[in-house]
């Protein structure tokens, strides 16, 4: 029996398109997988990442990175920031939004390889270190090396078309891709800071910031306390604001960047949980809050801007 007919084959493309072309190729592919912005950025704006984030160390021979960005629906924003009920964000702006950017990634990626490009899909919003919340690259850093949007004072990603109500992920590949240029225009410039004002445990400040170079640049974005923001994220905080179990007090530690201070914390706060959710914790995985970035959104900031001229 042939079983030729009963197998998919990989047929790679003999003539490979100039760089310009295959970005064109590249873009309008991912669009029709699906995703809402795709930006390209070349490798090299990512030398000043550390070691750990750096992309080189996923795969070494990459010349280029690719950037995809799904949107949050308005809906699921409203209902959320409304505090009316956690499911909706959890399932169509946490989970689901994450599960399409994967098999996005995997297709694009395999798209490139049967132009015999090696390309690496890098998952997106999982933890590879994760008593340091690190993950295997920083999708909002090649973001914005690929020109989507810019960090902001919350320190995610906002973009023009769509604030920082967005999901990210990136392909890395062996391709020479035509880039696009960084955002020059900082999207949170004249913005009341919404993001400021709704994080009910202060884990963002309007006032300090972290800085980094890219392409030979300084770019400036908000300093985030990953303490401050994991006791309200991780379910300890309790109000309208969250749909958490336990309600403890935060304690007091010399530095919110020393991950082992933390990490402490952490453990002895485990044992002060209510006993239902002490007990479940292990069965569910909390996503109490995010509202810093879903409150972001250009159109409504755009009509308070306007309403207080």
């Amino acid at each position: 029996m042939n079983t030729n007919n009963l197998t998919s084959k990989t047929v790679k493309k003999t003539t490979k398109s100039s760089p310009a072309k295959l970005t064109q190729e590249v873009k309008e592919k991912a669009f029709s997988l699906g995703a809402h912005l795709v930006g390209i950025g070349p490798i090299s704006r990512m030398k000043n990442a550390p070691p750990e984030l750096n992309p080189k160390r996923l795969l070494p021979e990459a010349k280029s990175m690719i950037s995809m960005a799904y949107r949050i629906n308005r809906g699921v924003q409203q209902v959320h920031l409304r505090g009316v009920s956690p499911m909706s964000f959890s399932r169509f702006g946490g989970l689901e939004p994450k599960f399409r950017l994967d098999d996005m990634a995997l297709d694009l990626a395999n798209f490139l390889e049967d132009f015999d490009y090696v390309s690496l899909p890098i998952p997106t919003n999982q933890y590879y270190d994760i008593e340091k919340g690190l993950g295997e690259i920083s999708h909002r850093h090649v973001a914005m090396a690929a020109g989507i949007g810019r960090l902001g004072r919350g320190g995610f990603l906002v973009t023009p078309q769509y604030g920082g109500a967005v999901q990210l992920i990136t392909v890395l590949t062996t391709a020479k891709l035509k880039p696009d240029s960084i955002l020059e225009e900082n999207p949170c410039d004249g913005c009341p800071q919404p993001c400021v004002s709704i994080c009910p445990v202060k884990a963002l400040t309007p006032d300090r910031d972290r800085v980094m170079k890219m392409d030979g640049k300084e770019y400036r974005y908000g300093w985030l306390s990953y303490f401050r923001c994991l006791w309200g994220c991780g379910g300890m905080v309790m109000g309208d604001r969250f749909y958490a179990l336990s309600d403890l007090p935060m304690p007091k530690i010399d530095d919110e960047d020393d991950f082992e201070q933390i990490q402490v914390e952490f453990l002895l706060a485990g044992e002060k949980r209510f006993p239902w959710d002490r007990a479940t914790r292990g069965a569910f995985a909390y996503s109490a809050c995010s509202k810093c970035f879903v409150v972001c959104h250009p159109e409504k900031l755009k009509k308070k801007n306007k309403d207080s001229n």
